[in-house]
């Protein structure tokens, strides 16, 4: 494939050498923190503080893992 017809996601840097961050919002660790989230949330009758920390939780667990392959 030549330089010209490369998309962003041909290559793990950009234009400036930079590297890209790819984040997947989603899969198992969203759902994970979510769940632990809305128990705590719950548990604590604080449900929209801890709903956001799950999420964020989540989404952090996301972005660390490692791409497979």
């Amino acid at each position: 494939m030549s330089e010209e017809n490369k998309t962003p996601e041909d290559s793990e840097t950009h234009e400036k050498g930079k590297k890209r961050l790819k984040i997947v919002v989603g899969g198992p660790w969203l759902a994970i923190g979510v769940a632990i989230g809305v128990a705590v949330g719950v548990a604590t009758d604080n449900l929209a503080l801890w709903l956001a920390l799950g999420v964020a939780i989540g989404a952090a667990m996301t972005a660390t893992q490692k791409k497979k392959g």
